[in-house]
């Protein structure tokens, strides 16, 4: 990607990319932009980092606010991919509980986080909702 053709082709304006007074782009069913630039496809959000800062992202690029669509350059950080795991707010679909960090074990409830590719282990609660709040302190802490 050559930064004089992206700045010639596209306007940016508050998480958004314009060519020729219109929207560029397109939503992908995964819920993320992507925009066709001389012959190729590219992520927005990586796009939007290379539009300000002239080189690409060493790692993964994380919506701050989880909002996949908000592509606002202050919106957006580089991380690793255990950070970037740290900021999701919703179960995995293979989740039978449908909570995030828990499951089940026995009659009882195990939050549980990965950090660093790390399992840890926080704890085993009586209800559903005491190992959730658990999670989600230790989340904070780790985040």
């Amino acid at each position: 990607m050559d930064k004089e053709l992206l700045h010639s082709t596209l306007t940016y304006v508050d998480g958004k990319f314009f060519r020729k007074g219109k929207i560029a782009g397109s939503v992908h069913q995964n819920g993320y932009m992507y925009i066709g630039l001389n012959r190729k496809i590219y992520s927005y959000h990586r796009l939007v980092w290379f539009y300000h800062y002239n080189e690409w992202p060493k790692g993964d690029l994380d919506h701050i606010n989880c909002d996949k669509l908000d592509n606002r350059i202050e919106n957006l950080r580089e991380v690793n991919d255990s950070q970037n795991k740290l900021n999701t707010h919703k179960a995995y679909k293979n989740n039978s509980l449908g909570v995030l960090g828990v499951q089940r074990k026995g009659s009882k409830y195990r939050a549980r986080l990965r950090v660093n590719n790390k399992l840890i282990i926080i704890g085993l609660y009586d209800t559903v909702e005491q190992a959730s709040h658990a999670y989600h302190e230790a989340k904070k802490a780790y985040s």
